[in-house]
């Protein structure tokens, strides 16, 4: 900044034909003042700029970085909404043609690859008229250009093909995780890996599974 202003007071001096000369220390002529003025909005934001650039550089890209975070959290927050209201075409907007998908319930386990066969597989699943619900909470995403991977707590809700005494199907509950690998083509992001594992599961009617997986409430 020393030397700026050395700069600047030199130049004050040819500028105002010597008038600054015999002013004093840090006193400017009338006639230097505008001189000294234009030379310091030009001098001293270059200064800046170098610092400036990376400080805002680093914002832009942590705000960047964050409208992907919310962005890939609507993907997953609408694949629910659609499931939860039988909408399987909308559902299947969140799928990348490629994609896999993996569950593991007590009443089912298994893999499918690719979207008409996770079509296939969910259809009987969501439909119009099947009560269903996906509470999805605690979000956590992490962006690496154009893949991502993101993992949610979700509770389930929702009939099985577990029968109780009077033969209806039992409303099955199920807690675990979402594990999603997603990946960003033509600007938009889609699920590529689907990853459901059930940690407890159990029926609301009390008529629950056989083996290690059963659980009820009290």
């Amino acid at each position: 900044m020393r030397l700026v202003w050395r700069g600047v007071h030199a130049a004050a001096r040819k500028l105002s034909g010597g008038a600054f000369a015999g002013s004093g220390r840090g006193r400017l002529p009338a006639g230097a003042l505008s001189a000294v003025i234009l030379l310091m909005g030009l001098v001293l934001p270059g200064c800046a700029s170098t610092r400036n650039s990376s400080d805002l550089e680093q914002r832009q890209t942590e705000i960047r970085t964050l409208l992907e975070i919310e962005a890939i959290k609507r993907v997953q927050y609408t694949y629910a909404f659609n499931a939860d209201h039988g909408k399987l075409d909308a559902l299947m907007e969140a799928f990348a043609e490629d994609a896999g998908m993996e569950i593991a319930m007590p009443e089912y386990t298994g893999r499918v690859e690719g979207k008409e066969a996770i079509r296939r597989s969910l259809a009987g699943a969501v439909r119009p008229g099947r009560s269903m619900m996906h509470a999805i909470v605690m979000p956590s995403v992490s962006v690496n250009g154009n893949n991502a991977s993101g993992a949610f707590y979700i509770l389930n809700i929702a009939p099985s093909s577990v029968k109780c005494g009077d033969g209806q199907a039992a409303m099955v509950w199920r807690r675990g995780w979402y594990n999603n690998e997603y990946r960003k083509i033509d600007g938009e992001w889609k699920i590529a890996e689907l990853r459901f594992s059930a940690e407890q599961a159990g029926t609301l009617q009390g008529c629950g599974f056989d083996g290690p997986w059963d659980f009820h409430f009290p």
